[in-house]
């Protein structure tokens, strides 16, 4: 219980029931990954997956794309993201 009061009180829960972000898309792993690194550093923003980009239609697309990438070669999303960052 300690945990869901925590994940309730957090900005990822404030962001993703905020209609015009639209964060209801994500997948489980990548809500997980924001509250992960909301927990790590003191901003969901700091995850791999929103670093440096705004949550708009652009991000939507991408966010499609890499997790329909990383469920054709079985793998997660959070993964292809490193591999993506290791190669740069």
């Amino acid at each position: 219980m300690d945990v869901l009061r925590l994940f309730l009180s957090s900005e990822t829960h404030e962001m993703l029931t905020d209609d015009e972000l639209k964060m209801r898309h994500f997948s489980p792993c990548v809500l997980f990954d924001l509250w992960e690194h909301e927990a790590a550093t003191g901003d969901p923003r700091n995850s791999l997956y929103l670093r440096g980009m705004k949550l708009d239609k652009e991000f939507e697309f991408f966010a499609y794309l890499l997790e329909s990438y990383a469920n054709y070669k079985n793998t997660t999303a959070h993964d292809v993201l490193q591999i993506l960052d290791e190669k740069n």
